[in-house]
């Protein structure tokens, strides 16, 4: 009798579906760069981040007055972007 081998086509799939849901879900935290999304650093979700919220994230924190274009205090999507 013939061996079925179900499996061996899983062992391809099963990491391909795990490495593509693990991307997708850091795409939305931290981009390719390593800098963290808008979103995630805007904790108040005010589309706005503020400098207490850049604080948490030092690279972002060092270079925070230069993003600030319109010196505000405050970064807007088009200015961290």
């Amino acid at each position: 009798m013939r061996k079925l081998n179900y499996f061996k086509p899983m062992l391809w799939v099963m990491p391909l579906v795990a490495v593509t849901a693990c991307a997708s879900w850091s795409d939305n935290a931290v981009s390719r760069s390593g800098t963290p999304s808008f979103g995630t650093v805007d904790r108040d979700q005010n589309d706005r981040i503020s400098r207490q919220e850049a604080s948490g994230y030092p690279s972002l924190s060092g270079i925070f007055d230069r993003l600030d274009a319109d010196a505000d205090g405050e970064l807007s999507r088009e200015e961290y972007h």
